[in-house]
């Protein structure tokens, strides 16, 4: 896990920078911002723009960037994918459900120009989604906050494999603790229908006694299988790899 969020900060650190010159152009119409590099003179521009265009059409890193008021400018494939509804040019407080907290962390960037790294978990349409979110600021040359641009990542499907390796453990966990019992559990009982064995041998022709000793070496037997369902659950099953020639 800590993998894939150095992976996805990396991502999005590098690509901030070639977003905020997109962003721009939404914001204030400032076309020269990237064309007036992309004019087949600077042939490394072009490949940074093609890679720009990657991320935006990108179907696996979500990109949502918000203006100064607070309306949806830019949204990529990947985010609509989550959100499944139309979000370009409606406010993020009418998009976002207030239960998923997007709200306020949008509000720090616009507010507060802020820019920090966020794991969240949301609701949409009763579905819960983990997502990993750069919350980036975008400002103008005056340092003012003109907007904000989110990257998130879909982590849900990971998460829950997280869940399903944690719940294995549990249960590996659990089984090892019922053998242990089992095992501790052995001793004493075998030693109780000895005792019994020995009673019933002592007591001669009392079939009231006789009939006590039976019912308790027959529950010593009955306890003696519960254990022995207990062991063979805990025990992992063993491969057997034959080689054919």
């Amino acid at each position: 896990m800590l993998e894939n969020t150095t992976i996805i900060l990396i991502i999005g650190a590098a690509w901030v920078f070639f977003l905020l010159n997109i962003i721009i152009f939404h914001f204030f119409g400032k076309r020269r911002s990237l064309l007036s590099l992309v004019n087949g003179q600077n042939s490394e521009n072009w490949i940074l723009m093609k890679i720009l265009r990657a991320v935006l059409k990108s179907e696996n890193l979500s990109c949502i960037a918000v203006d100064a008021e607070g309306k949806i400018s830019l949204v990529n494939p990947a985010a609509k994918k989550i959100f499944n509804n139309a979000l370009k040019g409606r406010h993020y407080e009418e998009v976002f459900p207030e239960t998923t907290g997007l709200n306020d962390l949008i509000g720090r960037v616009l507010i507060g120009g802020e820019s920090f790294y966020e794991e969240i978990k949301i609701n949409l349409e009763e579905k819960d989604y983990f997502l990993h979110i750069i919350f980036e600021a975008v400002k103008d040359r005056h340092g003012k906050t003109s907007g904000a641009v989110l990257f998130f990542k879909d982590i849900t499907e990971e998460k829950a494999r997280e869940l399903a390796d944690r719940e294995e453990e549990k249960l590996t966990a659990v089984k090892q603790l019922a053998a242990g019992v089992a095992h501790e559990m052995r001793q004493p009982l075998t030693v109780i229908k000895g005792f019994a064995q020995l009673l019933q041998k002592e007591v001669g022709d009392s079939v009231k006694l006789n009939s006590f000793c039976r019912v308790i070496v027959n529950e010593m037997d009955r306890m003696n299988e519960i254990i022995a369902d207990f062991i063979e659950l805990a025990t992992p099953p063993v491969c057997l790899h034959r080689k054919f020639h």
